[in-house]
């Protein structure tokens, strides 16, 4: 389930479920929806943010919105012992 509303690719607020074609390819098997910002873990171990970046949200390091899912440098993550 997703916490509307999230960023689509089409950049409007969405508050039905969409397809991320970004995510065709990789299993993601945890999401954390926040206030307009979603994380994602991936069957690899990889965390991907997307949505609104005010006051950092997404963890890209800046306070731009994130339209499609990135990568977060692994640099910026803690190690993370259990994603709830």
């Amino acid at each position: 389930l997703v916490h509307p509303p999230i960023l689509s690719p089409t950049k409007d607020a969405c508050y039905v479920p969409v397809e991320i074609v970004e995510f065709r390819d990789k299993k993601i098997v945890k999401v954390v929806a926040g206030s307009n910002f979603n994380i994602c873990l991936s069957e690899q171990g990889l965390v991907y943010s997307f949505g609104c970046g005010s006051s950092g949200k997404t963890g890209h390091g800046s306070s731009n919105t994130v339209y499609t899912p990135k990568l977060l440098s692994p640099l910026r993550i803690p190690k993370v012992l259990r994603f709830v």
